[in-house]
């Protein structure tokens, strides 16, 4: 018999923080927002039920932790050998741990993308050009 922590609620609640800012925070700056909307109804970064592997104390910690670690990569626009690498193998976790991640490091970082987005987007102040 084996037994097992479960997460807690605010872990739980965590993980949704982590999902909600690659969504509104990260994704902003390389996806349109109709690409975040196919993104979302094809259920990416979609948190499996508590009674999969995420419900348990340590599955929850790694999911935080690649979410965490994707972010963090994604908004300081890193692209060492050592980013590239961390990046797919948490992209390869998430996966395996049941949250839908389909993308690599790759996709996010090629040459005739232009990254000199905002990294948070506003709003213009006005409607018009001064």
């Amino acid at each position: 018999m084996k037994i097992m922590q479960g997460s807690l609620p605010l872990q739980e609640e965590e993980m949704h923080r982590a999902v909600l800012r690659l969504y509104n925070e990260v994704f902003p700056c390389y996806f349109s927002d109709a690409d975040i909307e196919v993104l979302k109804k094809s259920h990416v970064l979609a948190l499996p039920d508590t009674d999969s592997y995420a419900g348990t104390l340590k599955g929850a910690f790694e999911i935080m932790a690649c979410l965490q670690t994707i972010t963090i990569i994604l908004e300081e626009g890193k692209t060492s050998g050592e980013a590239v690498e961390l990046f797919n193998r948490n992209s390869k976790m998430l996966n395996e741990l049941g949250v839908f991640f389909p993308f690599n490091h790759e996709q996010f970082f090629v040459d005739d993308k232009p990254m000199d987005l905002p990294l948070y987007p506003e709003k213009a102040a006005n409607t018009y050009l001064i």
